[in-house]
C-alpha cells in the first residue's frame, strides 16, 4: 500500500521534472545556436560580407516584406566597427532584440560615419534557425 501510493505520487513529479529539463534543454539549445548566428552574422558585417550577412534575412508572414538591398552600394561599405550594446529575449526566447553600433565610411567618402542599429531576431521552429526581419543596416540613411 506505501510503495503504491509512493508511485503515485512520486511517478508524476519525476514526469514533470523530465518535461522541465528538455525544455530546459531546448532553451539551451536555442541560445547557443543564437549566438553562433549572431556571432556569423556580425563577422559577416565587420567585414563588409554583406551577401553572407543578407542570408539570415527572413520576414515573417505578419511583418512587412523587406526590399532587396543595394549590392552595389554595398560593394563601397566598410565597416571599421560594429559592437552590440545590448540583447533583450522575449519571455518565450523566440524573439530577441539586438542594438549594435556601427562605425563604417563609404570609399568615395573620407568621412566616418556612425549608425545604431536595432535588429528583432526571431526563431522559426520547424527550421530551427534563427532569422533577421529588420533586415541590413541602412547604411544610405545613416549618410544623409
Amino acid at each position: 500500500m506505501r510503495a503504491a501510493t509512493l508511485a503515485r505520487f512520486a511517478l508524476p513529479f519525476l514526469l514533470l521534472l523530465l518535461v522541465a529539463a528538455c525544455a530546459s534543454y531546448q532553451s539551451r539549445e536555442r541560445a547557443i545556436q543564437f549566438e553562433e548566428t549572431l556571432r556569423t552574422y556580425r563577422k559577416a558585417i565587420r567585414w563588409s560580407e554583406f551577401d553572407a550577412a543578407y542570408a539570415t534575412v527572413q520576414t515573417r508572414e505578419d511583418d512587412l516584406e523587406l526590399g532587396e538591398p543595394d549590392f552595389e552600394f554595398l560593394d563601397a561599405i566598410r565597416v571599421t566597427s560594429y559592437e552590440i550594446t545590448s540583447q533583450r529575449i522575449s519571455p518565450d526566447e523566440t524573439e530577441i532584440k539586438v542594438s549594435a553600433e556601427i562605425d563604417f565610411y563609404h570609399e568615395n567618402s573620407p568621412t566616418v560615419r556612425h549608425l545604431t542599429d536595432q535588429q528583432l531576431w526571431w526563431y522559426e521552429p520547424e527550421e530551427k534557425r534563427w532569422f533577421l526581419s529588420t533586415g541590413l543596416p541602412d547604411f544610405k540613411r545613416a549618410m544623409r
